[in-house]
């Protein structure tokens, strides 16, 4: 089994990447997992196995005991991400059993140390349009959402600047360490923008057919207005942010990230 994960940061378009992916008649990815939540809880749960065996040893022949180590517990975890690859493909017989999980992202080391033999994709979207693109998605969520932040939309996309400096660079240090034959790194934009082309190289990537009728076929099954019934999907907007962001607040975001908007093609990071 080949195993793809595939991340971004939240509301730079990895639902889309990921249906996309999942669309490719060679390529499987289902919907997003979330394997913090095992990765914390199955060291607490070999450390509880662990406290089972010690007092089990002293209530009976005290011979010592050989419990499990942190190693073991990642071990489990791969065990786990590759169950989830091989289920979510169904029926399917992909060339890549693929993943999407953007808390992959805050621990891309541990992921390639786990995953040697795979390959990455991440997605990237202009940081100004994720703030404003998370800033709704939260205020529609979770009521009360900016009264307990404490904050507005221009407040907000200066945090969500410095998350998303973070992101950017990790995916980028990683690229930089296994190499563009294992990561590759998408726009958001030049998938909506230019399609063919983008989904052409990404496809190639992960030489799988990448010729026009199939790459086609990918668009057609992830064309935005099929899911406009959808609120989580709100808009493939490119530029939306310069009618909602103050001058201010962008020239600001470009102090925080602009080395790396510059690296990802995003060149007018001081100007709204």
């Amino acid at each position: 089994m080949r195993p793809l994960l595939c991340f971004g940061t939240p509301k730079s378009g990895t639902t889309f990447l990921q249906m996309a992916l999942n669309a490719h008649p060679e390529v499987s990815c289902p919907s997003e997992h979330q394997f913090q939540y095992l990765a914390d809880r199955l060291g607490r749960l070999l450390s509880d196995y662990n406290d089972v065996l010690e007092g089990i040893d002293q209530r009976t022949a005290r011979q010592g005991t050989h419990g499990f180590r942190q190693g073991d517990a990642d071990g489990l975890l791969r065990g786990l991400v590759l169950a989830a690859a091989r289920r979510g493909a169904g029926d399917r017989r992909p060339v890549w059993h693929g993943v999407n999980d953007n808390l992959i992202l805050r621990d891309l080391p541990r992921y390639q140390r786990l995953f040697p033999e795979a390959r990455f994709v991440a997605i990237v979207r202009d940081p100004r349009a994720v703030a404003v693109s998370a800033w709704h998605h939260n205020q529609r969520v979770e009521p009360g959402f900016a009264e307990r932040g404490g904050t507005d939309i221009d407040g907000w996309a200066v945090r969500i600047a410095r998350r998303w400096a973070l992101d950017t660079r990790a995916e980028l240090a990683l690229q930089a360490e296994i190499g563009p034959r294992r990561m590759h790194i998408c726009r958001y934009e030049d998938l909506v923008t230019d399609p063919l082309d983008a989904f052409g190289a990404l496809f190639r990537f992960l030489e799988v057919a990448h010729d026009r009728a199939t790459c086609e076929q990918v668009i057609a099954a992830t064309r935005f207005d099929r899911f406009r019934g959808n609120a989580f999907f709100r808009k493939a907007d490119v530029d939306g942010w310069q009618r909602e962001l103050q001058a201010g607040t962008v020239t600001r975001m470009a102090e925080i990230a602009g080395d790396a908007m510059q690296r990802m093609g995003y060149p007018n990071a001081g100007s709204a």
